[in-house]
């Protein structure tokens, strides 16, 4: 398996969707994944794989507190943060992001999980987000008209 849409992230299991090469973006998803970024070229000292390691460290970056409040506790954390912030085009990045680890966590059934920033981006919206409301993450994102006319 290699490509698939984002809308379709539902048809698929969670197994498969991590397996995925890359998820494409409509042209709504791809001008609010501009607003990201862009913030390197217009924000001096500015990199987008810094901010989204930042953000996945915040929630997932403690074992301790993954072992205690349980996984699914930490994604609402993570999806309430994205949602009151509008910043949901740094987790449309991360999707793609490959191969940055932010944590490996052991659950009850003594499965390892590899916690990457792509890993945690496609399950955050497959399990987390209706695609409607990933639709209206979009629309509500900053500067999104400066970009969804220019692609």
């Amino acid at each position: 398996m290699t490509f698939i849409e984002l809308n379709s992230i539902y048809e698929y299991s969670i197994s498969n969707l991590l397996n995925f090469e890359k998820i494409e973006l409509n042209k709504l998803q791809m001008g609010t994944s501009l607003t990201f970024l862009r913030c390197e070229q217009f924000v001096d000292g500015f990199d987008c794989n810094t901010e989204l390691i930042k953000l996945m460290n915040t929630f997932f970056g403690d074992l301790g507190v993954i072992t205690q409040t349980g996984l699914v506790k930490q994604y609402k954390h993570l999806k309430k943060k994205i949602v009151d912030e509008k910043s949901i085009a740094m987790i449309l990045v991360g999707i793609n992001t490959k191969d940055i680890l932010i944590n490996n966590y052991t659950d009850i059934n003594y499965n390892n999980i590899k916690l990457t920033i792509s890993s945690i981006c496609r399950i955050l919206l497959r399990e987390h987000f209706t695609a409607d409301e990933i639709d209206t993450c979009c629309r509500e994102s900053p500067n999104l008209d400066i970009y969804f006319n220019n692609i």
